[in-house]
């Protein structure tokens, strides 16, 4: 398989409206705030991390679609400095407040589309001893994964969803008749490819997920109508379908969840993702 035969299985299911995607993540701004900060001693991606470097003392890090920040700041307690980037505003504004609540100092955050970045000019260039993408859609293509690997001079780990479902997207989408151009399995595909062709050995450490997300129904339609923009142009009779079935759902579910409020069941298996750069620079 070429480069440019990966990138072509990569990129065809890429959302490329880059207005409707920051507006998406903008929007789920302030639910990811409410994040709890992850826990070095108890969270698999930072022991991964960990057991990969042996410690975070004293390096520099790059967190790549840093969403409202958990795992910068989570870094920042013992790296050198970290760096997040994201290309929601919002979610850039929920790291900076996170931050301040915090007595850390040495970690910044930037609003940064990484599929636009020029890393030469922000000085990224084979800056940091560790990058990550953790649960992002940053890292979305040929160009993103080489400048994801230019910008490290020893450690990249990438962590995401595969086999995904959404319980009640995925039964919403599918009664509007709404087609998913979800890219899960097909990046990782295109990421491991990709690394092959670079001449660098990824490890991969899988787990199972289960979330259980709850929400109100008013949140969920309005999440499921922007995330159906990610997709296609939604017509207004998919619009009052996408409405119409989340109030079913939540009806349906009045017995086990308080009125108002709908839950929702994440499955997937998580996949992390990690190499070592210095294989390739020497």
């Amino acid at each position: 398989m070429t480069l440019s035969e990966i990138q072509k299985l990569w990129k065809k299911n890429l959302c490329e409206n880059t207005e409707a995607v920051q507006k998406f993540w903008d929007f789920r701004a302030e639910e990811f705030e409410k994040h709890p900060i992850p826990q070095r001693q108890d969270d698999p991606f930072l022991q991964i991390i960990e057991k990969k470097t042996g410690t975070l003392s004293g390096l520099r890090i790059l967190d790549i679609g840093c969403g409202a920040g958990g795992y910068a700041i989570a870094c920042a307690g013992v790296a050198d400095h970290v760096v997040g980037v994201d290309i929601s505003s919002g979610m850039i504004d929920s790291a900076k407040k996170r931050t301040m609540q915090t007595d850390i100092h040495n970690l910044e955050f930037m609003c940064l589309d990484w599929s636009a970045a020029d890393i030469d000019m922000l000085g990224f260039r084979s800056a940091f001893d560790v990058v990550f993408a953790h649960m992002t859609p940053a890292v979305c293509g040929c160009d993103e994964l080489e400048r994801m690997i230019c910008c490290s001079r020893r450690w990249c780990f990438l962590e995401k969803h595969i086999r995904r479902t959404d319980s009640v997207r995925d039964y919403v989408f599918s009664s509007a008749k709404i087609t998913q151009n979800t890219d899960s399995d097909d990046s990782l595909i295109g990421i491991l490819a990709y690394l092959y062709k670079k001449g660098l050995s990824p490890q991969l450490y899988y787990r199972p997920s289960v979330i259980k997300n709850l929400c109100t129904v008013q949140q969920m339609t309005e999440r499921c109508l922007r995330q159906a923009y990610l997709h296609a142009d939604i017509t207004e009779s998919q619009r009052d379908i996408i409405s119409d079935e989340v109030r079913s759902v939540a009806e349906q579910q009045k017995d086990i969840v308080e009125n108002g409020f709908i839950e929702e069941t994440i499955s997937s298996t998580i996949v992390t993702v990690c190499w070592t750069v210095g294989e390739l620079k020497q």
